[in-house]
């Protein structure tokens, strides 16, 4: 999928639209969807948009297009970091998500899983929940 500022790009509403992505061998993974964007993200795409002089069509992010193995793959062998693909940054966002406590229909509906079975994977990185939700019945009152 190509980000282009026109229809994909709303920073008003904090969101980046998704067209129905695919998964590598060409089949739909999952429907059109919003993203939100945090403070962040949504920072680096104002710098973006206010430093790259753009027609409202034009990419997100021109040198890199669609494709990012031209500077990720580099990247990795700079830095030494080996057996790390660009998917793993999609499981990295996952287990932060596991990690700061969020529900798995929170991490399903962000990483924009199909089912909560693909975010369950995630929730043995968050014990807090768990420890919390087994707590929560001291204090209810008895029936």
């Amino acid at each position: 999928m190509f980000l282009r500022w026109t229809r994909r790009v709303d920073l008003k509403r904090q969101i980046i639209r998704l067209a129905a992505t695919k998964d590598p061998i060409g089949r739909i993974q999952s429907p059109a969807r919003n993203v939100p964007l945090n403070s962040i993200a949504l920072a680096a795409l104002t710098e973006q948009q206010a430093l790259v002089p753009h027609k409202p069509t034009d990419l997100v992010f021109p040198e890199a297009g669609d494709y990012c193995r031209f500077w990720f793959e580099p990247a990795m062998k700079k830095a030494k970091i080996t057996d790390y693909t660009w998917h793993c940054n999609r499981h990295t966002f996952c287990s932060w998500l596991a990690l700061a406590g969020r529900t798995m229909k929170e991490i399903r509906e962000l990483a924009g899983h199909n089912t909560i079975t693909m975010s369950a994977r995630y929730m043995h990185l968050a014990p807090q929940t768990t420890i919390a939700a087994s707590e929560s019945i001291v204090a209810a009152p008895a029936r």
